[in-house]
């Protein structure tokens, strides 16, 4: 690949960069920031505390404890507890390398699922994994696509 082909994976993470991160991996500080740029659309001097080195190792070990089911809560609190994470990037994080397991809370999803609270900062871990997840799945297997599909159905589409 060329050296300006690397530098457009950041225009479109989701087709060029993560389908090349291996899920149930490590990620660089460089992954971190394409995700945080994915999800939030902007990366500030302050995401510099997000991927320092404590910051990264702790993600690193959230992702290993998100393979396990048992442990999925404790994956996402330790995630929104580095800083500039709240949950829906922490979600972002976890459904970059367990695409299978998770997938993003954000208002556009929730709206389309009906679920309430309707903003994803009301939503606690717990919540997110014994409630959102289940629910997503739900209407996944229902319209027979991948969890992350489902996730980006068009708004109003997901409950139908």
């Amino acid at each position: 690949m060329s050296k300006i082909e690397d530098w457009l994976d950041c225009y479109d993470p989701e087709g060029r960069v993560f389908p090349r991160l291996p899920t149930k991996s490590k990620l660089s500080a460089r992954d971190v920031l394409l995700i945080l740029k994915w999800k939030l659309g902007r990366i500030k001097d302050s995401n510099c505390k997000t991927v320092a080195k404590a910051s990264l190792k702790a993600i690193n070990e959230a992702i290993q404890l998100a393979e396990n089911d048992r442990t999925k809560i404790k994956a996402v609190k330790m995630l929104t507890k580095i800083s500039r994470i709240k949950l829906a990037t922490a979600s972002a994080i976890l459904t970059v390398c367990h695409p299978d397991k998770f997938s993003i809370i954000d208002w556009r999803v929730l709206e389309s699922m009906r679920l309430r609270p309707s903003r994803a900062e009301e939503w606690s871990a717990k919540d997110y994994v014994q409630k959102f997840l289940p629910k997503l799945a739900k209407y996944r297997d229902k319209c027979g696509k991948s969890l992350r599909d489902t996730d980006r159905a068009p708004l109003g589409q997901i409950g139908q």
